[in-house]
């Protein structure tokens, strides 16, 4: 790693006098409203743990606020959280770490091997935009920008919408080797899969060949599967050679369910097409299932394992996570993480707590299940607004609740799709290459409009990328057309491959569309919004 880059990291400055300041006194409220003290703390900790438990709050916790390099120990938090009422997750935004910060980075990393992500929401009392707004089924029918059936204002507690979805599935995200299901998936995209739907009999009658998400000794795999006989499968890509495709049932490989939704990227992604002959996946030995795991160490290495990193690269990973949070203590020396796999230790700072949760791919709170911390017995009270940070006031700010007959975004998302997975909020300006996506560059899709592609067959939201509007010739296949939203004139919207030449453009329909062109005259006629940059879909 380059020097430059090493004293980027440990550069980190410490709190300015200010925050020092709001923090302990923030703290300091926190504990008041409950009738307690950092000494009282310390005596109900020493009768319930022990003084030489890592639970114990000493008198002096007050240096694990606001020291620069120090941090109370997780157990701690949890022994607070337990005797506050607060839940973990905000009793951890008190000390300046959001657990969110886990699913964001889990989101933003692009793995070689096809990987299941934590679906978890940890603080179920944060608000969510757009989900709150009252709409009727008609507000649907059309494709419109997204911002004109939501709107940041109208919110709803994460619990709230949770408490709505009707069924709990799978996602996984599609690693760059794992192209046993191109074109139908692509690598990069994020794939539901659906737990109830793993028998390939009952899918036997369907017109369309359904791609199943397959965990091997090899690690997952999203792909077509065959069966061979009542004990083998097969798992059938599309046009290329692979080795050792063929696994005995519940042995060597399990299937996990069914995709049935994407959200796909539309750009950057390479065409397997013309290189040399792949491999399949690393296939050697019986599958070990990641449930039966036995201990903490063993959660660590069958995770590692299944996503393909040694614990070289995992260290290397842990410093450039490092250098994006600025942050050294979310390095991951190797030593550690091999200490961490074979004697069970759990890590002292709740910086590498986190590293380790986002590069092994892990919930948070399994993970401190599995080393024995008892996350059940914490708090479950929101964290009241008075106590929030400065930079966290703005997600509590919602007007007040007007009484509608009308059900809600959330409400209608949630008949259609059956679960929204709040956990990726931040996921969809990733998979873009964007740190945030307005509002007026999301479009719902309507459910009654002419499709000129494929793709667009039970799509539900695009992105829209308004300064690519120009014509590309990079593609090779149809599949790999760029996709444009147009607006006409009379403000409906068409969405497929254009065709510029002057000042008139022409939306062609993909071969398998029964689809007629479509000629106008740009600008006048109708108005190229942008380029599609992300789609996410129901796929069966």
């Amino acid at each position: 790693m380059r020097e430059s880059a090493k004293r980027e990291i440990f550069a980190r400055p410490p709190l300015a006098a200010d925050d020092n300041e709001e923090r302990v006194a923030r703290f300091r409220a926190v504990l008041a409203s409950k009738g307690l003290t950092v000494y009282s703390l310390a005596k109900k900790t020493q009768e319930l743990y022990g003084d030489a438990s890592p639970h114990f709050i000493p008198h002096n916790f007050y240096h694990y606020i606001v020291a620069p390099q120090v941090s109370p120990h997780i157990c701690q938090v949890v022994a607070l959280s337990r005797l506050i009422g607060y839940s973990l997750a905000t009793c951890l935004e008190l000390f300046g770490f959001s657990p969110d910060l886990i699913t964001r980075w889990q989101l933003r990393l692009r793995p070689e091997r096809t990987i299941l992500l934590p679906s978890q929401t940890y603080d179920k009392d944060a608000m969510v935009p757009f989900l709150g707004t009252r709409i009727e089924a008609t507000d649907l029918a059309c494709t419109v920008p997204f911002s004109k059936i939501a709107d940041y204002f109208t919110m709803q507690p994460t619990r709230e919408v949770e408490e709505l979805n009707r069924q709990k599935f799978l996602y996984a995200r599609i690693g760059r080797e794992d192209t046993l299901a191109v074109p139908d998936i692509v690598p990069g995209s994020i794939v539901r899969i659906d737990q109830r739907r793993k028998s390939l009999k009952e899918e036997s009658s369907s017109v369309l060949s359904p791609i199943y998400l397959v965990e091997h000794s090899g690690g997952l795999s999203c792909c077509h599967v065959q069966q061979i006989d009542r004990e083998h499968i097969l798992c059938a890509p599309h046009r290329f050679d692979f080795e050792r495709l063929e696994f005995q049932l519940n042995r060597d490989a399990v299937i996990l369910g069914r995709v049935d939704a994407e959200m796909r990227p539309m750009r950057g992604v390479e065409n397997p097409n013309g290189c040399r002959l792949r491999l399949g996946p690393r296939v050697s030995g019986i599958r070990k299932p990641i449930e039966s795991v036995a201990s903490v160490g063993e959660l660590l290495r069958r995770s590692r394992e299944r996503i393909g990193l040694s614990l070289r690269k995992v260290h290397e990973m842990s410093l450039q996570l490092a250098l994006g949070l600025n942050n050294d203590n979310y390095q991951l020396a190797t030593s550690a993480l091999w200490d961490m796999e074979t004697k069970q230790i759990l890590p002292r700072h709740i910086e590498k707590i986190f590293a380790v949760c986002i590069l092994y791919y892990l919930d948070l709170w399994e993970y401190l299940r599995a080393a024995g911390i008892a996350v059940e017995n914490t708090g479950k009270e929101p964290l009241p607004s008075q106590y929030l940070s400065k930079s966290n006031l703005f997600a509590i700010a919602s007007p007040e609740k007007t009484v509608s007959t009308a059900p809600t975004l959330a409400g209608r998302l949630t008949q259609m799709i059956e679960e929204i997975p709040l956990f990726f909020r931040h996921g969809f300006p990733l998979l873009i290459g964007e740190q945030e996506v307005a509002a007026r560059e999301l479009y719902w899709v309507g459910q009654r409009e002419r499709m000129f592609h494929p793709l667009l067959e039970g799509a539900i939201l695009l992105a829209i990328d308004g300064s690519d509007v120009g014509p590309e010739s990079d593609w090779k296949e149809p599949w790999e057309r760029p996709l444009y939203l147009v607006m006409q004139r009379d403000g409906k919207y068409l969405c497929g491959f254009c065709v510029f030449k002057h000042n008139s453009v022409t939306l062609v329909p993909h071969p398998d569309c029964s689809m007629e062109p479509v000629h106008f005259r740009n600008g006048q006629e109708a108005e190229v919004v942008g380029q599609v940059a992300a789609i996410a879909r129901i796929t069966q």
